[in-house]
């Protein structure tokens, strides 16, 4: 439903650019073998923030999902 809001309401583009994931964050990031530019991290619940986005594992499969020049973004 977000990416299909996000297409809809705010035009995000279709391009060979630009991969959408719809997946658990942990789980994905855990176990791809692609390298990003950019990951956009916002994982929040009903709760608040899911407590697993600021784990040291959590960020370390962060970082080795990014390129040499990779951002990380965290909401």
């Amino acid at each position: 439903a977000v990416a299909k809001a996000a297409k809809e309401f705010f035009y995000l583009p279709e391009t060979d650019r630009l991969a959408i994931h719809i997946d658990d964050a942990v789980n994905y990031i855990k176990n791809t073998d692609i390298k990003s530019d950019i990951i956009f991290s916002d994982l929040y619940n009903s709760q608040g923030m899911e407590p697993k986005q600021v784990q040291s594992s959590y960020l370390h499969d962060c970082k080795n999902a990014l390129n040499q020049q990779g951002v990380l973004v965290l909401n």
